[in-house]
């Protein structure tokens, strides 16, 4: 019997013994485990910082493709027209009123040019546009063009397509003829 008793005595011994050590492994583990998680936190807290710090980089690029994407100036059918955007950067550039006070100048260019068709007016408009860019008349629209970081070749397609519309209504023809004339367009 007190073999028995002894033997009782030593099992649940080891049993406690066993308990210790299990539970001394389990707390070193789960501080360990603390540990991690308080340090994966900790990282958290800087990639959350520096992922908003990314998200702003994100929103100002895709503000500058935007600025230099000219479909954000055009509205979206044949023939090509500008928006509300796009007469906003073509008034703000100072692009409207160069065309407005070189009109003329500029109607006598494209009838040296050729103006057979209304897509000639359109496709020679983009031509006339650019001659000017090295006339000192035309600075006051690049500096505008660099302070507001835009594509210069963004307000030259506005200025194009102001020209091309004043004359179209000059050569008698309308909007609806540069499709007509549109060699791409055009079935053979």
């Amino acid at each position: 019997m007190i073999g028995d008793n002894l033997q009782i005595l030593i099992t649940i011994g080891q049993i406690i013994i066993a308990g210790i050590v299990a539970f001394a492994t389990a707390s070193y583990k789960f501080g360990k485990l603390e540990q991690r998680i308080e340090h994966l936190e900790e990282d958290n807290k800087d990639n959350k910082s520096e992922i908003r710090g990314i998200g702003k980089d994100v929103s100002e690029v895709r503000g500058q493709l935007s600025a230099n994407n000219p479909a954000t100036y055009l509205r979206r059918k044949s023939p090509v027209t500008i928006n509300e955007r796009g007469l906003e950067l073509l008034k703000h550039s100072g692009g409207e009123k160069f065309i407005e006070d070189n009109k003329e100048e500029m109607i006598e260019k494209l009838k040296t040019i050729g103006r057979k068709t209304a897509y000639d007016i359109q496709e020679n408009s983009k031509i006339v546009v650019k001659s000017y860019q090295d006339d000192d008349r035309f600075t006051p629209i690049k500096e505008f063009v660099f302070k507001q970081g835009i594509d210069l070749e963004i307000v030259l397609l506005m200025m194009s397509l102001h020209l091309r519309d004043i004359a179209l209504e000059k050569f008698n023809f309308t909007d609806i003829d540069i499709d007509k004339s549109d060699p791409t367009l055009v079935s053979k």
